[in-house]
């Protein structure tokens, strides 16, 4: 099962799997990668990954944060410990986002954590319902720095911006929905998929988020949005419970490839990714599509 995808430098393709790290060589042959060498286990689950700027990955999964060395193949691990104030948060990792600083911001399912990379410290950022300026769940299903290099972040209760000056929280999505990807088009127009609650796109302008609907009433305000990119035509690819939406946000025209195109919405797991080379990948249960 593929889950979330990553491409080197040289072009090979890296997935994500419920079993570790597969890599896709020019040749197509693949190699495997497992943080644990129990290969059934909860750190061979792998969640997430992000690429850096020396072509190594940064691997999120169930059973904690790791680096992989892609040179050496050698997993670094970042875990839990009680004992620690400056640990990571939760074992459960969700997603990462790298600052360019030598920081990373890193989602957990008790918190956000920004760690710095040199000393291995991780700082919390969790939820008080005291305090409305904090982030609004410790539920962190995405995080997103765009080109303007504001920081974003999804949550079990809405989506959530970061103030880096303040260190506050503001709500940017309601906070009923969950709010469940986020993506920055070519355009530079941030949209953010929902459970339930549809799609929403960014409006500069307005400084806000508002719901997108399509010309035909495909994407309603209903709709479960589990992962976005982008082709090269410039057309965004939705990943639904109802199989994969092409649209096109000039026209608000969107088609649907679902069970009449073979395509099985029960069996598609979340992320989406666009290699450079064009191709469009989504992961499912048995494995991934591409095209």
């Amino acid at each position: 099962m593929a889950i979330a995808f990553a491409q080197g430098v040289d072009s090979s393709m890296w997935f994500a799997t419920n079993r570790g790290l597969l890599r896709n060589n020019k040749n197509n042959s693949y190699d495997s990668f497992f943080v644990d060498e129990n290969k059934g286990g909860k750190k061979n689950v792998v969640i997430n990954l992000e690429r850096d700027a020396d072509d190594n990955l940064w691997v999120s999964t169930q059973s904690g944060l790791y680096h992989f060395n892609k040179f050496t193949k050698v997993f670094t691990g970042y875990n839990h410990d009680a004992k620690n104030k400056n640990s990571i948060s939760s074992d459960t990792v969700s997603a990462t986002q790298l600052n360019g600083d030598g920081t990373i911001w890193i989602g957990t399912a008790r918190g956000l954590d920004l760690m710095n990379i040199k000393t291995g410290v991780f700082k919390h950022y969790k939820h008080d319902p005291a305090d409305s300026t904090t982030i609004s769940n410790n539920l962190i299903q995405a995080i997103k720095k765009d080109k303007a290099g504001n920081i974003w972040i999804a949550t079990n209760r809405g989506l959530n911006q970061f103030d880096k000056k303040t260190e506050k929280f503001s709500i940017s999505v309601e906070k009923r929905a969950i709010a469940f990807c986020i993506f920055e088009d070519s355009q530079d127009r941030l949209w953010v998929g929902t459970l339930s609650y549809g799609l929403y796109v960014y409006n500069p302008q307005k400084n806000n988020f508002s719901r997108f609907n399509d010309s035909t009433g495909l994407i309603d305000n209903h709709l479960n949005v589990f992962g976005i990119t982008e082709d090269n035509e410039h057309s965004l690819w939705l990943n639904t419970n109802f199989g994969f939406i092409q649209l096109n946000p000039k026209t608000k025209n969107a088609v649907l490839f679902g069970k009449s195109w073979n395509i099985d919405p029960h069996i598609i797991t979340d992320k989406g990714f666009t290699s450079s080379q064009g191709e469009i990948f989504f992961g499912n249960t048995a494995g991934y599509y591409h095209f």
